[in-house]
């Protein structure tokens, strides 16, 4: 069975991922059927604003005192209207903030 082939001092590891897009707000009584055209994007969510309002929450990096994120998120990226130069520097804050964390814990 199943249960047998599963050891049982462990949960299995999940990962889990978080994205978000540049789109607009969507009306509560918006319908597919009465859009005449795609939906808007944000023109305000630069690189470094993504990273402020989403990504440093999911990552759990809190400088400010604010409580920290959802630690265990495993995957960040971005859909529709987060291109090229948003990933670029989420990997780099990523990178940055993770080799801290190594430093510190080696100290």
């Amino acid at each position: 069975s199943l249960s047998e082939q599963i050891p049982t001092s462990q949960p299995p590891k999940i990962f889990l991922g978080a994205y978000a897009n540049r789109l607009t707000p969507v009306h509560e009584e918006w319908t597919l059927e009465s859009s005449d055209e795609a939906q808007a994007m944000r023109e305000d969510l630069l690189p470094d604003e993504y990273w402020k309002e989403f990504v440093d929450r999911w990552h759990g990096n809190k400088d400010d005192g604010v409580a920290a994120g959802i630690s265990n998120i495993s995957l960040i990226g971005g859909c529709c209207g987060i291109g090229p130069s948003h990933i670029s520097f989420l990997s780099s804050k990523l990178n940055n903030s993770n080799n801290n964390n190594n430093n510190n814990n080696n100290n």
